[in-house]
């Protein structure tokens, strides 16, 4: 790969997380707002009870995300996290 292949791939691997920044961003801000429009049905009578529950988890799962994305400042090559060793988790 010359010089100017590493640059463009570079340059359009910013542009995917960017766009990823602002969908998330989105979707954040979209769930936030639905769940506070319908905060007021609780009961399991409801549909939006069930609604409600995905909603705060999709928020949950988003939310984390985008504090792994912070953590990385901008490297996406390395994980948030170090990765546990393979098989610790049986």
């Amino acid at each position: 790969m010359d010089e100017h292949e590493t640059q463009a791939k570079k340059i359009m691997v910013q542009q995917k997380h960017s766009l990823h920044e602002e969908a998330l961003a989105k979707v954040i801000k979209d769930l936030e707002e639905n769940l506070a429009r319908h905060a007021a049905y609780t009961g399991p009578e409801s549909i939006f009870a069930h609604v409600r529950a995905n909603a705060a988890a999709l928020l949950f799962l988003c939310q984390e995300r985008k504090r792994d994305r912070d953590k990385r400042k901008g490297d996406y090559t390395k994980p948030a996290q170090d990765l546990p060793p393979s098989g610790s988790d049986l």
